[in-house]
This record gives structure tokens, C-alpha cells and sequence, in this order.
């Protein structure tokens, strides 16, 4: 199935959280300059979830707005990279920082009151299926 949008992924039901991670992965150790040509233009709605997820994070906001912009004036947003996406995709951001991944971790606990740790650390698996779960849900 589809793995990444631009600021999102594609839904699980073709495979696994564990899945997606280890492809999210992947294309996090691609150099930051590489190109990315998403199928589906889902932009705009992956961004205003991303904002909802991480309000604090200013790159979000920005690529919203341009997103947006763009989307106003019937343009692409693609392509995308590798930089772009390890700033602003919420789950690129969870398998590629521990950092980002327990503070949207932490995010999550306020609104479902559950978070998966392993040996103290947030499960980015667990994080990552629950950030989808939610998306799934909006």
C-alpha cells in the first residue's frame, strides 16, 4: 500500500505499525535532499492533523500554510524530501527522534490516557500505530 504523503502515511491495513516503521525508516536515512513524489494529494489534511498533533512545532504551521497556498491556486505540492518530511511528518518524526517521539507520545496520553513504553523509553511502533489510529478516526 501507499506508505508516505507528504506530512503522513498511508493507512495500515495492508500491513503492520512494525511495518510501516521499518519503511519510515528507510527513506529517514535517504540524504535530506532526496526528492519525494507522493501518489495522492492529501497535503492540506495531513498538515491540519500534524497541527493538531504537534502545536507547537512552527515548520507544521508554515508547511500548512503553503500547503494551502498552493492548494488555493490548483498547484501540487509535490515533490516533497527527505528534510521537509523528517521536520514536519509526525510519523517520520517518530521513527527518526526519540525526542519527537515521546513528546507526541506524551500528546497522545492527554487525549487517550495511554502510552506504550519499552525499557523506559516510548515504543515508536506503539506510538506510530496510535498516531494512525487517530488520523483513522478524524
Amino acid at each position: 500500500g501507499d506508505t508516505l504523503f507528504s506530512g503522513g502515511t498511508g493507512k495500515f491495513f495492508e500491513g503492520t505499525a512494525e511495518q510501516m516503521a521499518k519503511n519510515l525508516d528507510r527513506i529517514a536515512a535517504l540524504p535530506s535532499s532526496v526528492k519525494l513524489f507522493c501518489g495522492h494529494e492529501y497535503t492540506v489534511n495531513n498538515y491540519r492533523f500534524a497541527a493538531v498533533v504537534e502545536p507547537d512545532n512552527t515548520e507544521v504551521k508554515e508547511r500548512l500554510r503553503w500547503a494551502e497556498r498552493l492548494q488555493r491556486d490548483s498547484l501540487p505540492t509535490m515533490p516533497s524530501t527527505v528534510g521537509e518530511e523528517l521536520a514536519t511528518n509526525p510519523y517520520m518524526r517518530i521513527v527518526s527522534s526519540r525526542g519527537a517521539c515521546s513528546k507526541l507520545a506524551l500528546a497522545m496520553f492527554e487525549a487517550t490516557g495511554d502510552v506504550t513504553t519499552r525499557d523506559g523509553q516510548h515504543d515508536k511502533v506503539a506510538v506510530l500505530a496510535e498516531l494512525r489510529r487517530m488520523k483513522d478516526d478524524n
